[in-house]
């Protein structure tokens, strides 16, 4: 069991001397390294990085790091796919599927050409 959860009289609770992020970010199940991006920028000047991150985040709440979300953008993982060990009783939700998706296609296009591909 990670230092960020403590297991008492049976039930799992989380560590009230972390960060905030921290602890939100491990009772959703969210990655350490989407935990620790988003903390670090969490109040900084959005770059097209972070914009592409928030594109990926498909109104979900959950805004996974730069690595994840191109990788969300490629399609070759769901954002569903990185929430594992979720303390929180409450499922996770997706906003419903809307125009956003032609977003989504227009930075697949700019990630291709940044890339070279």
């Amino acid at each position: 069991m990670s230092s960020f959860v403590v297991k008492h009289k049976g039930k799992i609770w989380l560590n009230r001397r972390t960060p905030s992020y921290t602890n939100n970010g491990k009772n959703y199940g969210y990655p350490d390294c989407c935990i620790k991006e988003f903390s670090e920028n969490a109040f900084k000047v959005k770059s097209p990085e972070r914009n592409v991150c928030f594109i990926a985040a498909e109104n979900s709440g959950f805004v996974p790091c730069y690595y994840h979300s191109c990788q969300i953008l490629n399609n070759e993982i769901k954002i569903t796919d990185l929430i594992n060990n979720r303390v929180c009783e409450k499922p996770f939700k997706l906003a419903k599927r809307g125009e956003r998706w032609e977003t989504k296609n227009a930075v697949q296009a700019l990630l291709m050409l940044k890339n070279g591909i």
